[in-house]
């Protein structure tokens, strides 16, 4: 992973763009809050969690002065402190969890790699639940369902490698466990019973 002074120009733009649209403050340092901090991370093709983001809030931002804001507490740590970012931060902020990503995206082909026991370079629709599982997202079924929809993956019955990571960095799972993963088992055809 590059440098945010290294990214093209177009991609620099289109973040320095991105950043400009959702400023708070207009003149000569403008700022974002944190709430604007996760659509800024998908624009920059950041992967990050809930606890990356509050401690992107506590590194790199700046303590806000709006009123009526309480201050973060470590009993809630799905609310972010109330921050703001100028776009040098917003920079500094690339800078440090880009190197992240390309992490996450080897241990997902690594995870990837384990699940493809063929070696055919897909995956099955059970052997992506499993490894959701077994990573730690419990999800129920519709849930499993609406994220397959949600990625158009729903109606194919096995995945990519491509797709697979691109759900992953959309969808942020917990750090694969040192264990090696098992396929899920596949479940052997029956032969439906006609009833006249």
């Amino acid at each position: 992973m590059v440098a945010f002074a290294e990214l093209p120009k177009g991609e620099q733009g289109a973040i320095k763009k991105a950043f400009e649209v959702l400023a708070t403050q207009n003149g000569p340092d403008p700022v974002v809050s944190e709430v604007a901090l996760p659509h800024l991370c998908r624009v920059m093709n950041l992967c990050v969690n809930e606890e990356d983001l509050y401690q992107i809030c506590i590194s790199l931002g700046r303590g806000s002065s709006e009123g009526g804001r309480t201050p973060h507490t470590s009993a809630a740590p799905h609310i972010l402190p109330p921050t703001e970012f100028t776009f040098d931060a917003i920079r500094r902020v690339y800078d440090t969890y880009a190197p992240k990503q390309s992490e996450h995206v080897r241990m997902y082909f690594q995870l990837f790699n384990l699940l493809d026991v063929n070696e055919i370079g897909r995956i099955s629709q059970a052997d992506l639940r499993h490894c959701m599982c077994s990573t730690g997202d419990r999800l129920t079924d519709d849930e499993f369902h609406h994220l397959l929809y949600a990625n158009d993956l729903l109606h194919k019955p096995e995945i990519t490698v491509f797709e697979f990571v691109r759900l992953l960095l959309r969808v942020p799972v917990a750090h694969c466990r040192p264990e090696p993963i098992v396929p899920a088992p596949v479940a052997p055809a029956t032969t439906p019973t006609i009833v006249n």
